[in-house]
């Protein structure tokens, strides 16, 4: 507790010292005080106060550019709603690796940019990895200290069915600024499934916004979906992926408040 004190002390100083105080303003819910808290932001950077005040200062930076002073709960609006029930991020809550992470999957072959644009799939994102730490946030009795934050999160990225218009440069660097630079949730595994035959060409742009580290936790596993029982049970991976597990993820938005116009659905 002492040396808890101390670190968190040294972030104060440092926070006050190149004027990031200025990020205070968020709303006190239970959400923001976990993910949003300093606290969450020293145990992602092992208690290193001054990767703590850069992660933060750039979490509020980029939050406050694309929500303004918006609380969590206040996030999703008619584009991100659409973003959202396109389903091209999911969080199948429960679902876990091997090691205990909880398991979001991306399909890029969900993509429409009928009615939504970079930005608005870039927000559900932010919106679809608040919700694993909130939802972890409440199953350990409102401690801030979560699998999310110790362990970190794995991403099963599954490529079916994408063609090259699903690719734009703008939502790739918005998506991978996300997770590589702002939140304060460690990427632990990145599992590609389903490579087109055009990728290659593709990860020569990618691979440019993508840093050292993130890069040395991403695995390609071709067409052969069994390889991702080496990182996770039958259960855990959805039935698209090869596995066992059935997730609504239209039925779990709606619990969460989440619609949009009948008309713009059915197109998109």
């Amino acid at each position: 507790p002492e040396k808890l004190e101390s670190v968190q002390a040294e972030l104060q100083e440092a926070i006050c010292a190149k004027g990031d105080d200025k990020a205070d303003w968020a709303p006190q819910s239970s959400l923001e005080v976990g993910l949003a808290s300093r606290e969450a932001f020293l145990r992602w950077a092992k208690y290193n106060p001054e990767k703590a005040r850069v992660r933060r200062a750039t979490y509020w930076a980029r939050r406050t550019e694309l929500f303004q002073q918006q609380p969590c709960e206040e996030w999703v609006n008619e584009e991100v709603a659409i973003a959202l029930r396109l389903g091209v991020i999911q969080v199948p809550l429960g679902a876990r690796d091997l090691e205990g992470r909880q398991l979001l999957v991306a399909r890029m072959g969900h993509l429409d940019y009928t009615h939504v644009g970079p930005i608005d799939i870039c927000k559900a994102f932010w919106y679809m990895f608040h919700i694993v730490y909130e939802k972890e946030f409440e199953e350990n009795n409102a401690s801030s200290e979560t699998p999310a934050q110790f362990k970190g999160v794995s991403l099963i990225q599954n490529l079916a069915n994408v063609d090259r218009s699903k690719f734009r440069r703008e939502t790739a660097q918005l998506v991978i600024g996300t997770v590589q630079d702002n939140l304060p949730i460690r990427m632990s595994g990145i599992r590609i499934l389903n490579q087109p035959w055009f990728f290659t060409a593709i990860w020569s742009i990618l691979s440019i916004f993508i840093g050292a580290k993130l890069k040395s936790r991403m695995t390609f596993l071709g067409s052969d979906e069994t390889k991702l029982r080496e990182y996770a049970s039958v259960e855990n991976i959805p039935t698209d992926c090869g596995g066992a597990l059935e997730w609504d993820h239209l039925a779990w938005l709606k619990t969460r408040g989440v619609d949009i116009d009948d008309k713009k659905a059915e197109e998109s």
